[in-house]
């Protein structure tokens, strides 16, 4: 009995923290229990979208570890961020639109299967799956 009311204190304490936080991952996710993992996705492709979730792709940066400058989106002339990739690259209007890419992060981030599958099949179809 203990035991249950020290893991709901802390899972409350830490919820506390957790929204007053601003980070990426928080814009997506707002609470600190653990999403169920999409049987419909395979294991690399979730860590993929874990990833990009949290806006920290190899392709976006990858230039930490080089010691490079940042990534440029040649389309756009701007910082290539997976914000951008989804909400403002008109290379890539096409494929939002045919697979109902929403503009905000927590739809195609979040723990809905749907739209988690729709946001790998964006990566697939933009040939950027294998740059997270």
């Amino acid at each position: 009995m203990l035991e249950i009311k020290l893991n709901k204190k802390t899972t409350s304490l830490w919820q506390n923290i957790w929204n007053i936080q601003t980070n990426k991952l928080n814009q997506i996710k707002k609470t600190v229990k653990r999403w169920k993992r999409n049987p419909n996705i395979s294991i690399p492709n979730e860590k993929k979208l874990n990833r990009a979730r949290i806006g920290h792709t190899r392709m976006t940066h990858g230039y930490l570890m080089a010691k490079e400058d940042p990534p440029i989106c040649q389309t756009c002339v701007t910082t290539l961020t997976i914000k951008h990739i989804f909400d403002e690259c008109s290379s890539f209007q096409t494929q939002r639109k045919e697979l109902n890419i929403s503009h905000d992060v927590r739809t195609n981030f979040g723990p809905y299967p749907e739209n988690e599958i729709n946001t790998i099949e964006f990566f697939k179809a933009t040939k950027l799956l294998n740059l997270l």
